[in-house]
This record gives structure tokens, sequence and C-alpha cells, in this order.
């Protein structure tokens, strides 16, 4: 528990830190105080997040890829694919808040149901295709890039679930379902 927990705290640093590299129904548990600290530095307030509910309606928005960098090559994650220990994993799509039709108010990852990691920092690229599709401009920045190091899960088979919060932050809605992540132990 202590292993997963300092693993969850450094996933937290790892996605604040992906910045420079790349910027861009589960009920979790309260965030650690690793956590905690490099979620307060992202500009979420960490018991914001831990309370905020979810609301019964799937988030506008897909998760397009969920990749391994590889040497510089991006190789795509499915069920059948175990990650390399030391890739990063990317994750690339867009996400906004379908009731408001605006920007999510932000975004987190759930490792195993445990805790929320704010991604919220990640949010607002350019997304013309989906303005376009949509004929909705205010659709135009509400993509996201995230990379963290596959090494931060931990060994094994983990669920991975993106959540995206409200507009004007009143709750989230969940992205698509979950999806289990197995990383090797080399």
């Amino acid at each position: 528990m202590i292993v997963q927990r300092l693993a969850l705290g450094a996933i937290a640093i790892a996605l604040i830190a992906g910045e420079c590299i790349a910027p861009t129904h589960w009920a979790p548990k309260k965030t650690s105080h690793e956590t905690q600290s490099a979620i307060a530095s992202s500009g979420m307030d960490p018991s914001a997040l831990d309370g905020l509910p979810p609301i019964d309606e799937l988030a506008l928005g897909s998760i397009d890829s969920i990749n391994y960098d590889s040497g510089g090559k991006l190789v795509p994650v499915t069920a059948h694919v175990t990650v390399p220990h030391g890739a990063n994993i990317v994750l690339i799509g867009w996400c906004a808040d379908p009731q408001a039709r605006l920007p999510a108010g932000g975004a987190f990852l759930s490792v195993d149901g445990r805790e929320r990691i704010d991604g919220s920092r990640f949010l607002g690229g350019d997304r013309p295709d989906v303005a376009a599709y949509y004929h909705d401009p205010n659709l135009r920045m509400t993509g996201f890039r995230i990379a963290f190091a596959a090494a931060l899960l931990g060994t094994g088979t983990r669920e991975l679930q993106f959540g995206v919060i409200a507009h004007d932050r009143r709750g989230f809605f969940p992205l698509a379902a979950p999806m289990d992540v197995t990383v090797s132990a080399t």
C-alpha cells in the first residue's frame, strides 16, 4: 500500500513535470500527502478534487490514443500489450463538459480507483477538428496530451480511468470505460 501511494504521488509529479515533455463510475479514496503536494502546485485544490461527485453522464470527448513511447515511436496500448517498465505512457485526446458544451473545468486520472491525480494543467490543446465536427467554436481548445513514466504504476496490471470535471466544477463525468494497463517488471 505504501509503495502504491509513493508510486501514485510520483505519477502526480510526473504529470506536472510532463508538461515539459508534452504540454497540453469509481469512488477514489482521499489523496495521499505526496499527491496533495503535487496537486496543490497544479492549481486544483486537493480537497475540492476529492469532493467532486460523479455526474451520471459521459463526458463529451475521447481518448484518441493510449500509447507507450518506445525510443521516440508511439506504440498503441491494448488489452493484450504489456508496457515496458522503462517506457512513458502517453494519453492523447480531447474532453469537454457535455451539458455546458464548453471546455472542461479540469481533468484527473484515477489509478486502480484509489486516488485522483489532477491532470488539469494538460488541458487546452487546440482541436480545430473537434470544433469543425460539432460546428461549435467553443470546443476548439479541448485537447490534451498527458505523458508519465510507466514505472510509476509499478509492475502488474493497473486500471486507469479518466475523469472530466464539469466546466463549473460541480462534479465530474467519466470519459470512456476504465482500461487495464499491464507494466512489465523490467
